[in-house]
């Protein structure tokens, strides 16, 4: 699978074609990190991996899965501006970051266990906002900065991460529940 790592602080992103998704499924639990499925109007589902620190849950809390949720909204948000940049001298150029609205959101520590799986497709919002508008863009410093946590937060809570998961010390230990999820997303694709 190929990797695209052109941040230099560790953060790495991968980009998951139809194949690669389905391959990954059955063995989820080897991909520690944030995984973000998109299912096309065809019905293939594609994905992007985020791994690395900031993006690999320590435990199943909400602060955990929180923290790596503001990181990928940081990436969006830097990527997002680093492309209107270069585009300037180059209109062709496009990052692989998706402004869709991903169908499923998967968690997995780096232990291997799956803290949550979030489905998407049916849910009433129609975007979580992951990539940023033109107003966004023009923010700088602590405003951007304030506007990231809040923006994560709002998407956080309108998703229905906040009631799935555990404050920091109501964590339960994750045992075959995660197997048991992993097979259950298998049998769905």
């Amino acid at each position: 699978m190929k990797t695209n790592n052109s941040n230099t602080n560790g953060q790495k992103v991968q980009t998951l074609n139809a194949k690669q998704f389905e391959a990954i499924l059955p063995n989820l639990s080897q991909h520690a990190g944030v995984i973000l499925a998109y299912t096309g109007s065809t019905g293939a589902t594609t994905g992007l991996r985020f791994f690395g620190d900031d993006f690999t849950p320590k435990n199943g809390s909400q602060k955990e899965a929180f923290r790596c949720w503001k990181n990928i909204y940081t990436v969006f948000r830097t990527v997002k501006a680093k492309e209107v940049e270069l585009r300037a001298d180059n209109d062709a150029i496009r990052s692989k970051l998706r402004a869709g609205t991903p169908s499923q959101i998967y968690f997995v520590t780096a232990d291997g266990k799956i803290v949550q799986t979030y489905e998407l497709s049916d849910s009433i919002w129609k975007s979580v906002g992951l990539v940023p508008s033109k107003k966004d863009l023009e923010m700088t410093g602590r405003e951007l900065s304030t506007a990231i946590h809040k923006a994560a937060e709002a998407s956080f809570t309108a998703i229905g991460m906040r009631e799935l998961l555990p404050k920091e010390g109501e964590i339960k230990p994750l045992d075959s529940a995660a197997t048991d999820t992993a097979d259950t997303i298998a049998e769905a694709a």
